[in-house]
């Protein structure tokens, strides 16, 4: 199965802050926003008008879920995060990220 999506744009800003006791890190505001010009999909196994679907129509029914899609991210990313970042304090975070390369 492969689908790949093309001249997309991610957008993905966290703000993270201390917990009330100072002791560890948390997100405090989470945004995520996405925009896909156009999707090719080619699925193993399933029939031609699937995959014409999702060619021709795959952007289309993207964006109809887009708000939905964007708050199931928030509900399940930030606590997750959240969950992880409890045992970090915001000294160790910077220093994580600064020691860390893309």
């Amino acid at each position: 199965m492969t689908i790949i999506f093309r001249d997309s744009e991610l957008v993905l800003k966290l703000r993270f802050g201390t917990t009330p006791d100072g002791n560890s890190t948390k997100i405090m505001d989470f945004l995520f926003d996405f925009n896909i010009d156009s999707i090719e999909a080619n699925l193993v196994n399933s029939s031609w008008p699937i995959n014409k679907v999702l060619n021709s129509d795959g952007v289309e029914i993207l964006a109809s879920y887009h708000d939905d899609i964007v708050q199931a991210l928030a509900d399940h990313i930030v606590p997750y995060l959240d969950e992880n970042l409890r045992s970090v304090t915001t000294t160790q975070l910077v220093n994580i990220v600064l020691n860390t390369s893309l």
